[in-house]
């Protein structure tokens, strides 16, 4: 129930001691009867024109207000040009209706100069706007500002129920409006004609509108309406707070603006939303939008519906865009086929900068796809319940994403089914992650569990030398505790370590590091009258051994296949060593070698070969002793035969 604070007017001359310029304008007074019958079109805008141009309070006693429009002209049925206050007793006893099925029931259209000091307020509270018709077009209340106007500020709409219009309330030159514990219950009998209870489409002044809608509650009950609220233009700042939707085939649409103007800043927060009964989107970014820095948070959003989808954002063409949206801390419910968030852009549109984050998925079959034109979206740290496909990555671009999620955040933290973590770089530069001790001596490093018991399993870890820095590779066998198994030097070189042996993935077929050798080479060098071969060492090189045992058939034959890993290692090209325990070589491929010795013998082998890139290496003397690492260094040498080098 409105509270009056003013004197009001009975009769339109202001009654004896009551000047007709008093403070409240009773609608009565000026002849209105409030019976839905009569047009009182004439009535009420009398009394509004009594008030002063400083404004006044109007007021709607308990009454069925008819405004038919006989006795006004043109697309609006009444029209306010200076700052006043429309008050009624209640939404539910103050109505004001109309018989039009086009004409904007009130206009707001004010001259506004003064860039200092833009507060020209009109408040609007405790009435009801119906449409006893089928409305075509326009508005319940549509607010401008005449031309070479600026923005206005101060319009509050507040305890007004809303039903039957095409456009509940119109803002085009607004700033800082509060439309708050409104109803918007539109009821509109055809389908497809709805336009949007609320459409803010600043115009007018840039993107500064920051308009506050709170409390209020948006529901159609013949699932015709379009959508509850409209964000077009070059709004800016503006907040949805804390309100309830259902039904709507779309809750909130940002869309259209035009060439220059951007939609700034929307914060959507704290709303719960339910689309029950028809199938669309509860929070869309249409084709045309241009859209940043948006919040979307603290919402609860359920759908009933398949192929519903919660937020939507489908941006076409290389001028629209929808970017630096973050979505945290909300819920998403939905049925089977229904979809969390969806983003679409294409033909070149930008939906850049995206994080989604924090969230709770439950029941929709995809919780988050991106599609292939998404660019740099932030997606972690979300939980899911009862999802069968948490996210859906389509993005073909360079910056396509970054997973934050699956970087140790409990049991569901697959980002997709080929990774848990994905670091991808942008164009053809190298993804960088930087582990950095306390002090410059630090030795940084991965170490890797894989149990409950989060024992360490192995680990990479870099290791200052000096100035320089060797990589090390940790893995634990089946039973023991873990150990080093290869050192990357600082100048490069690849070296075993506490076994000096690698193994080339099957028993008894391994390669070791066995021989150093310093190869030299000598210098021609002259001076004066005398000359002299100085040597030069050029450097170390390798060979490495490949081992095994043969069985000789039962004519004492056996043809040995080099294992083909170790053939890539070493240069199997160039001429090679085999020691045997007992026979002797009688041919020798690049992949395999034969023997000859006595028929159903067992005889150990072992070839030595030039690591690749190392064919210049000096061969060892065959009769001195066997390097140190091999398995059995007596046996493998006790019946070599003399031409094994040949």
């Amino acid at each position: 129930m409105a509270v009056i604070t003013g004197r009001i007017q009975d009769e339109g001359s202001g009654g004896p001691g009551l000047p007709a310029d008093g403070q409240v304008f009773n609608v009565k007074a000026y002849g209105a009867l409030g019976d839905g019958v009569a047009d009182d079109s004439a009535a009420i805008a009398g009394a509004i024109a009594a008030a002063p141009a400083s404004g006044g309070i109007v007021y709607f006693p308990p009454g069925r207000y008819l405004v038919a429009g006989e006795t006004t002209e043109g697309e609006d049925l009444l029209r306010i040009t200076k700052p006043i206050h429309l008050l009624g007793a209640g939404p539910f006893l103050s109505v004001l209706t109309t018989n039009q099925p086009v004409r904007n029931l009130l206009r707001l259209d004010l001259v506004v100069t003064d860039t200092h000091d833009k507060v020209r307020p009109v408040i609007i509270r405790d009435l009801k706007m119906e449409a006893d018709v089928a409305r075509e077009a326009d508005a319940a209340i549509l607010q401008t500002v005449q031309p070479g106007s600026v923005f206005q500020h101060g319009i509050r709409i507040e305890n007004c129920h809303f039903k039957g219009y095409v456009v509940g309330i119109h803002l085009q030159a607004a700033s800082t409006a509060v439309i708050q514990n409104c109803t918007f219950w539109q009821a509109l009998s055809a389908a497809g004609v709805h336009e949007a209870d609320l459409w803010i489409d600043e115009r007018v002044g840039g993107d500064s509108s920051t308009h506050l809608v709170t409390g209020c509650l948006f529901a159609d009950t013949m699932n015709n309406a379009n959508r509850a609220i409209l964000l077009t233009g070059r709004s800016g700042g503006d907040r949805i707070i804390g309100n309830l939707f259902v039904y709507y085939r779309e809750h909130i649409v940002i869309d259209r603006a035009d060439v220059v103007g951007i939609v700034t800043a929307p914060l959507i927060a704290h709303n719960v939303m339910e689309q029950l009964v028809v199938p669309g989107t509860i929070i869309r970014f249409g084709p045309d939008v241009r859209c940043q820095h948006g919040v979307i948070t603290g919402n609860e959003f359920r759908v009933d519906q398949p192929a519903a989808r919660i937020i939507h954002a489908e941006p076409r063409g290389a001028a629209a865009f929808a970017r630096s949206i973050t979505v945290v801390g909300n819920k998403f419910m939905g049925p089977a086929n229904s979809t969390g968030i969806q983003l679409a852009p294409t033909d070149g549109a930008n939906t850049d900068g995206w994080s989604i984050t924090g969230n709770l998925f439950e029941s929709v079959t995809t919780a988050i796809e991106l599609g292939p034109d998404v660019r740099g979206a932030a997606v972690g740290d979300n939980n899911f319940i009862d999802v069968a496909n948490e996210l859906a990555d389509q993005s073909r671009e360079a910056r396509g994403s970054t997973f934050l999620q699956g970087v140790g955040i409990g049991a569901r933290n697959t980002v997709s089914p080929a990774k848990d973590l994905l670091v991808r770089g942008a164009g053809g530069v190298r993804p960088r992650i930087y582990l950095q001790g306390e002090t410059p001596g630090s030795t940084p490093g991965i170490e890797f569990a894989f149990d409950a018991a989060n024992e360490r399993r192995a680990a990479v870890i870099g290791r200052a030398i000096g100035a320089g820095v060797q990589l090390e590779l940790y893995t634990k066998p089946e039973a023991g505790d873990v150990v080093r198994r290869l050192v990357v030097e600082p100048e490069g070189h690849l070296r075993p370590s506490e076994d000096n042996a690698l193994t080339l993935g099957v028993p008894g077929a391994r390669w070791k590091d066995i021989l150093a050798v310093t190869k030299t080479s000598s210098v021609d060098v002259s001076w004066g009258s005398g000359r002299a071969l100085l040597p030069v060492l050029e450097g170390a090189e390798y060979q490495l051994y490949d081992s095994g045992t043969a069985r000789l058939d039962e004519d004492g034959n056996a043809e040995v296949e080099l294992d083909p890993r170790f053939v890539e290692v070493a240069n199997t090209d160039v001429p090679y060593r085999v020691l045997t325990s007992g026979a002797r070589v009688t041919g020798k491929q690049a992949n395999r070698f034969r023997l000859r010795g006595e028929p159903g013998d067992e005889v150990d082998w072992t070839v030595l070969a030039v690591r690749a890139g190392f064919e210049n290496v000096r061969w060892r003397d065959p009769e001195a002793p066997e390097p140190a690492g091999l398995a059995d260094p007596a046996r493998a040498s006790a019946g070599k035969s003399g031409d094994n080098n040949r």
